[in-house]
């Protein structure tokens, strides 16, 4: 099911910053990403709604996080809209491979921050479900304002994070971004989390894009496995 009959509202203040961020957006034009970018690729970041590298550049130019963590780096493209929109943060960035091992990857070496606290962009390596992988980067996630969650939709990866990493940093007010939420892997797994949410892919990515917000006291969540999913009595 997609229907949001029966999800909670969301709260005045996640709507008031998704029409905040969206404004933004409308209004950005990341030329320098363009640049970078193939022409296939130049022309996914220029186009909003429909795609969601303008809305990531206007979420973070709405919050102004000083550290701001995605997950799945890829080429670039999503960390380098992240800092477009707030130049003063370190948007560390986590991909299974090295960003210099990634065909067609946009970063430079000019881009990247020489540590946590200094703006630019920096990249880690490693899986953070991994709990050897998250106690080594526990000062990382305990930094993040926002994070992009851009995992590999394999329905497993992002279950697993959900319940094993969301619930570690719901010790403050932070914003996540859920990409892809509409893919069939991700649809429940999205209705089940049970945090202040709204649903902006109407904004956002074509597939899905969700924002949610951690604050402390929220319930741990219970997303259904696909196991759980896909059985019947």
């Amino acid at each position: 099911m997609s229907s949001v009959v029966d999800q909670p509202e969301p709260s005045s203040e996640l709507v008031e910053l998704l029409l905040a961020a969206a404004e933004r957006a409308r209004g950005l034009r990341l030329a320098n990403l363009e640049q970078r970018s193939d022409p296939g690729d130049a022309a996914y970041i220029a186009a909003w709604p429909g795609e969601h590298y303008r809305l990531l550049a206007g979420l973070a130019a709405e919050t102004r996080p000083r550290t701001a963590i995605e997950i799945g780096t890829f080429r670039g493209q999503g960390a380098l809209a992240l800092l477009a929109g707030c130049p003063t943060a370190t948007v560390v960035t986590y991909d299974l491979m090295p960003w210099q091992a990634i065909p067609g990857t946009v970063l430079a070496d000019a881009d990247l921050s020489p540590g946590l606290g200094r703006p630019g962009v920096l990249p880690r390596t490693g899986d953070l479900v991994d709990p050897a992988v998250r106690r080594r980067d526990i000062e990382m996630l305990s930094a993040a304002d926002l994070i992009f969650l851009d995992g590999p939709k394999d329905g497993t990866w992002e279950h697993r994070f959900c319940a094993d990493v969301l619930p570690l940093l719901a010790d403050r007010p932070r914003l996540v971004v859920v990409d892809d939420i509409r893919l069939l892997e991700m649809v429940q797994l999205w209705r089940d989390l049970p945090y202040d949410k709204i649903d902006a892919t109407s904004l956002g990515h074509w597939s899905g894009t969700g924002l949610l917000r951690l604050t402390p006291g929220a319930q741990r969540p219970s997303p259904a496995s696909p196991k759980d999913t896909d059985s019947r009595p």
